[in-house]
């Protein structure tokens, strides 16, 4: 069993968008990080999730969202990864079926 971190995210086909859920510690607050990504925060400030209301063209902020909200460095990794792989399904660069399975045994992705 791997002591690497999880991270749940759950895709909207239809919106084109996603939420990646990286602890299951309840969000104090959301804020705007940029007008498609928002940060769901606990009360010590630290991330608790980040929803993607576009997945066309989406750049994630890292270093910021690292820096500012305190983004486990060990998590930094599997964020970048887990952000390609939905913009690559949604893009369709890869039919639904075979991204499906990639994408459930690697990142834990529920299509919504």
């Amino acid at each position: 069993m791997s002591n690497q971190p999880k991270v749940r995210v759950v895709v909207d086909q239809d919106a084109g968008a996603a939420y990646m859920a990286l602890t299951d510690r309840p969000v104090v607050r959301t804020v705007e990080a940029t007008d498609d990504i928002y940060v769901d925060l606990d009360e010590f400030d630290m991330v608790v999730g980040i929803e993607l209301l576009t997945l066309h063209g989406v750049k994630l902020p890292i270093t910021s969202l690292a820096y500012e909200y305190h983004l486990p460095s060990s998590q930094l990794d599997i964020i970048r990864a887990r952000v390609t792989e939905m913009t690559q399904f949604i893009s369709g660069s890869t039919s639904i079926k075979q991204q499906r399975g990639v994408v459930a045994r690697s990142a834990d992705i529920q299509l919504a």
